[in-house]
């Protein structure tokens, strides 16, 4: 198995030695990454596209869209469901940040 290194300052991961810690970071990462590379498909009308220049929702960034007419009219199907991911999104931002202020030294 490879081993990685987080490198804090750059959010990459290097082939290497290994943080356990950071070992799921390094492969959420590498899974983000392999995401990316696939081709993309319009949330509303289905057009695959392989280039970089689709629409997003601005607000979630999960969903794609090939122009702002399929984002617009699709934008009432996907409202709902966008509120939910952002808010779950949130609650796991704020976890994280509880975590890893537990985890520091207390200062007197």
């Amino acid at each position: 198995m490879k081993k990685r290194v987080y490198m804090s300052g750059s959010d990459n991961c290097k082939e290497g030695a290994s943080k356990s810690s950071d070992d799921g970071v390094c492969e959420m990462n590498d899974m983000l990454q392999n995401m990316n590379m696939a081709v993309s498909v319009c949330a509303n009308c289905g057009k695959e596209n392989s280039s970089d220049n689709m629409n997003i929702c601005n607000k979630c960034k999960q969903v794609k869209y090939c122009n702002a007419v399929c984002k617009k009219v699709h934008r009432k199907k996907h409202k709902k469901q966008c509120e939910e991911y952002v808010r779950l999104a949130a609650e796991r931002a704020a976890e994280l940040h509880d975590e890893k202020l537990f985890k520091q030294p207390l200062l007197l």
